[in-house]
């Protein structure tokens, strides 16, 4: 992982780059940051990403402050009840508070945005919209890539 913003470029602007201008293709890219991953039994040419990362222009990402992330919301069942549990599609602002309780949308490997069972506060959906309206956004998991709708648990 490689924090773009010391180098005063966002890690979409920076993903753009690399892949157009050297044809580098990195794994993820945030507002902050890039993955950089090596498949299994890839020789990596470093010289020629540090050459292709010390190329990167100065946007002015630099004076931009890092991405705050929500606090999750209570666990209301367990992880069991959520994912045996019968679920519908609801527009992420429509569905009342008792009933938000996500079970899809989630980062696999890595950490989940949400975990099944947990109630889906308003902090936390503005958090995933604005992910997935971002240059290249996308939210794993999620039941619409642009979360129009999302799976929530039933009662």
């Amino acid at each position: 992982m490689i924090d773009t913003r010391a180098g005063g470029i966002s890690g979409h602007e920076a993903r753009k780059v690399l892949f157009d201008e050297h044809r580098i293709h990195v794994e993820m890219a945030t507002d902050s940051a890039i993955v950089a991953v090596i498949g299994a039994g890839s020789a990596p040419d470093m010289d020629r990403m540090l050459q292709a990362l010390e190329a990167l222009p100065d946007t002015g990402a630099a004076g931009i402050p890092p991405i705050a992330l929500p606090m999750p919301g209570e666990a209301v069942m367990s992880l069991r009840e959520a994912y045996f549990s019968p679920s519908q599609l609801f527009p992420p602002r429509s569905a009342s508070a008792d009933v938000r309780r996500v079970d899809s949308p989630h980062t696999p490997p890595g950490i989940p945005n949400l975990l099944p069972g947990e109630i889906i506060t308003e902090e936390v959906i503005d958090f995933l919209l604005r992910t997935a309206r971002s240059p290249f956004g996308h939210v794993r998991g999620a039941a619409k890539p642009d979360l129009s709708r999302m799976r929530v648990l039933m009662k």
